[in-house]
């Protein structure tokens, strides 16, 4: 599962990311590709809402526009 948040404003991003990850959260994979490209606005969006939000993510060290989120069980 995959959510691609290039070309949205930071408002529309997080709307798009706080619905992805709702529906992540009862689809049952587990993991969630965030891609974000390398943009400051939205990458540091991202993380700070993961960090709030208490999940568990990781950023690829070959694509720093990336997040892989892992599911809560």
């Amino acid at each position: 599962m995959s959510i691609d948040l290039h070309g949205y404003t930071e408002q529309e991003a997080i709307g798009k990311l706080m619905s992805a990850l709702m529906t992540f959260e009862f689809s049952g994979e587990d993991t969630l590709e965030i891609i974000t490209g390398k943009g400051y606005v939205l990458t540091r969006m991202v993380e700070d809402y993961l960090d709030e939000e208490m999940y568990e993510y990781t950023q690829p060290s070959n694509n720093l526009g990336t997040y892989i989120v892992f599911a809560r069980y």
